[in-house]
């Protein structure tokens, strides 16, 4: 799914990818291997900026806080990417 996501995100595939997202947290809620070893929080991370671009404010506020949970859960598994799209996101340099 995050490769057929990292050809060409888009807004739309918002959803999709959130919910892909949590699904793998809940199998793998602590998994360093998963998470940064094998790069997907960093590829994640990548696809929502992509999608996200610069139409933050048009995602639904539902939407945006799964998101925000979701990258609270990758910042605390210590994915670097997730910390500075928090950051992006919010409108904080």
């Amino acid at each position: 799914t995050l490769n057929l996501l990292e050809v060409s995100p888009r807004p739309s595939h918002l959803p999709l990818l959130v919910t892909v997202a949590e699904s793998w947290h809940d199998v793998y809620p602590e998994d360093a291997t998963f998470w940064s070893d094998r790069e997907v929080g960093k590829r994640l991370c990548a696809v929502i900026d992509r999608a996200t671009g610069t139409k933050v404010s048009g995602v639904e506020p539902a939407l945006r806080a799964r998101i925000d949970r979701l990258l609270a859960a990758l910042v605390r598994l210590g994915v670097a990417e997730a910390s500075a799209l928090e950051r992006n996101l919010a409108g904080v340099p």
